[in-house]
């Protein structure tokens, strides 16, 4: 079965912008005729249909606005090449806005509610949701959070399974035979972070494990945690100290990965270890890092199918996600649900050298102590 003929496709066989396809569409004058021709016989030759959305677009916004908090997070490349996966077949072009410098986005409400930029906007958050975002939809700017940090909303969000994905690294660390198991935490502002240790604690107590003070270490998500973590575990007797560690991100993990081999400790074989996001330098270090992945790609696509069918009540949110997801609430019965669905997409767990292979029922540490 031939696949459906995209707007994108068309736009690359005549040889012309996405943009200016949408502007045929749309019949719109800033397009010479000539040009309006060639798109034109390329849709009859592959017997394009428009959707009705992108038909209806004429003297109406066709920008959708994406917010960010600053472009070097190491999983935008990823969000955005989901966000164009399905942008690129739809009549929309995209603007970005970043707040580094105003997290309560603020300055980027009060442009959008005056100058109408966009049609509806797509959000990373990194604080608490404010109120006047929360207003947008109401104001004809429907909102949807790619919520990373989990922060609570009545907007519609896409965010990933933070407690199933460690929930089921911490088993698979039990079923190598661990039980003297740490964590470090993420940063505790965020919701993410105490959702990824509830699935610590729940992996632990499912197999009778003690939840113990001793093998909890405080951290906000940076490369130093994993540092003062390993520095802490050194100085522990070797017959009682940890014999893995989870690190609530990859970055902590690589600061565990760094000062245990500058401690002579040796991961895996003294100490296994498992991060969660699976950003890309994750399979580069050594050992390679087993880790929680969190699907960004995924994510930017789900949260734009979202947008999409919120701006087109005839656009229906694809079955795939419905199949995907581990949680949808409400189920998407209707617009309104839409409008304030909570959808959680699966965590895998990618499994490399960092964790190691099953230990014997009597682990030996390595004696490396901190001088």
């Amino acid at each position: 079965m031939t696949a459906r003929m995209t707007i994108y496709d068309i736009a690359r066989l005549a040889g012309v912008s996405k943009s200016t396809v949408s502007r045929v569409l749309t019949n719109s004058s800033r397009v010479d005729k000539e040009t309006v021709k060639r798109v034109r016989q390329v849709m009859e030759e592959h017997n394009y249909i428009p959707s009705l959305h992108a038909s209806s677009l004429k003297g109406k916004n066709q920008f959708i606005g994406i917010v960010v908090p600053r472009l070097n997070w190491s999983m935008m490349p990823d969000i955005f090449l989901g966000v164009s996966d399905i942008i690129d077949e739809s009549p929309y072009e995209v603007v970005l806005f970043t707040e580094s410098n105003a997290p309560d986005y603020q300055e980027v409400i009060e442009r959008l509610q005056v100058n109408r930029l966009v049609a509806g906007l797509l959000v990373v958050p990194n604080t608490p949701i404010p109120d006047d975002m929360v207003k947008l939809p109401q104001k004809g700017i429907p909102v949807v959070l790619m919520n990373l940090l989990g922060f609570p909303s009545l907007l519609p969000r896409v965010s990933s399974d933070n407690a199933g994905g460690v929930r089921e690294a911490v088993r698979y660390l039990i079923s190598l035979g661990h039980t003297r198991i740490a964590y470090i935490h993420g940063g505790s502002e965020f919701p993410c972070s105490q959702e990824r240790y509830e699935g610590y604690c729940a992996a632990l107590r499912e197999a009778n494990i003690e939840v113990t003070d001793t093998f909890y270490f405080p951290g906000s998500f940076d490369y130093i945690d994993g540092t003062h973590a390993i520095e802490a575990i050194v100085q522990m007797p070797v017959e009682s100290r940890p014999t893995a560690l989870f690190a609530s991100n990859d970055i902590e993990a690589y600061g565990a990965l760094k000062r245990a081999e500058e401690l002579q400790l040796h991961i895996p074989e003294d100490l296994a270890l498992i991060g969660f996001d699976d950003i890309p330098p994750s399979i580069y270090t050594r050992p390679a890092l087993t880790t929680v992945k969190q699907p960004f790609q995924e994510l930017g696509q789900c949260a734009t199918d979202l947008l999409l069918s919120l701006l087109d009540p005839e656009r229906p949110f694809p079955d795939r996600w419905h199949q995907q997801a581990v949680r949808i609430q409400p189920e998407p019965s209707s617009s309104m649900s839409l409008n304030i669905m909570d959808l959680r997409l699966p965590t895998p767990l990618v499994i490399r050298e960092s964790a190691g292979n099953k230990i014997p029922s009597k682990s030996s540490n390595s004696p490396a102590t901190l001088g």
